[in-house]
């Protein structure tokens, strides 16, 4: 990170993601690194895609994942290339492998869920391990073992059923590939990529259903609008109870992203059929953060 951030994305929105020095904790991180902040909790990724000749490689990075100032590590973070993922937590080198079959690989950490507020990289090595028989197992063998622990082993997130299980079956018919060709050996690769990415998406999906949920609690205690509360509490009850039974696809899950949106709105916004001349009605409420309580939070910029 010499170069500021230069080549590098991030979806997350975060207030300041920026080069820093103040990150020394278990190993030190040497001069600037970048990281990304915020105030409040946030979801997304930092990135980048190379495009690289085909077989093995093995990424490492140096990386944190914490969401308050005493270093409290949440385990909800991921280096990762393409679906090949590590859970960070303390600072400390983490690695992977991943089989490229595509010339492409995404590179970064990856926030799933919106309880991070503080994470980092730096010294971000990428090794190519070969395009070797033995080296096709190796990276089976480590996918299997990676998805096992992050998806398998007592995970709190809610992930759909069929996610779930769709990984349980993609990594015991990795166990039991017969190790004999290379083309079974792919298969098996991607259908457990497959898998993984499906569940991560799903993993996101609950995430944001459960900040949207929160949201439209918060506006229910607020309500500007009376009219709108019995149908808006309905609409909490509801999702609230098949969020706890994990039955939402991920389509169910836009659309009724979509509806908790339009409803806080209406919490937020009085009855304005009373409106006139001489009864201006506030509506200052259809703007994202007017007063800067959160810094720049909902609004943007360019140039």
């Amino acid at each position: 990170y010499v170069e500021w951030n230069t080549g590098w994305s991030t979806t997350t929105g975060a207030v300041n993601n920026q080069l820093n020095d103040n990150k020394k904790d278990g190993i030190h991180i040497t001069g600037y690194y970048w990281e990304n902040w915020d105030w409040n909790p946030f979801t997304g990724k930092m990135y980048q895609t190379l495009y690289v000749p085909n077989g093995v490689y093995e990424l490492s990075m140096a990386a944190f994942a914490t969401y308050d100032a005493e270093d409290s590590y949440a385990y909800d973070t991921y280096m990762y290339a393409n679906t090949s993922m590590a859970e960070v937590g303390y600072l400390s080198y983490y690695s992977v492998k991943v089989w490229v079959t595509d010339n492409t690989i995404e590179i970064g950490l990856g926030m799933p869920v919106p309880s991070q507020n503080w994470v980092g990289m730096d010294n971000v090595s990428l090794t190519y391990l070969g395009d070797s028989f033995e080296m096709y197992q190796t990276a089976l063998e480590e996918l299997a073992a990676s998805a096992d622990q992050i998806f398998l082993w007592d995970r709190s997130a809610p992930i759909h059923s069929d996610a779930i299980e769709a990984v349980e079956m993609a990594i015991q018919d990795a166990q039991w590939v017969s190790y004999v060709d290379e083309e079974s050996i792919k298969n098996a690769y991607d259908n457990l990529s497959d898998a993984i990415a499906m569940a991560m998406t799903s993993y996101h999906k609950y995430a944001l259903l459960h900040s949207a949920l929160s949201e439209l609690k918060t506006a229910l205690e607020d309500c500007q609008n009376e009219s709108v509360r019995d149908d808006a509490q309905s609409l909490h009850d509801k999702v609230q109870s098949a969020y706890n039974r994990t039955e939402l696809s991920n389509e169910e899950i836009d659309i009724l992203l979509e509806e908790i949106k339009k409803t806080c709105l209406d919490l937020k916004i009085p009855d304005l059929s009373d409106a006139s001349d001489e009864n201006p009605i506030d509506v200052t409420g259809y703007i994202n953060n007017p007063k800067y309580e959160e810094y720049n939070g909902d609004w943007t910029g360019s140039g």
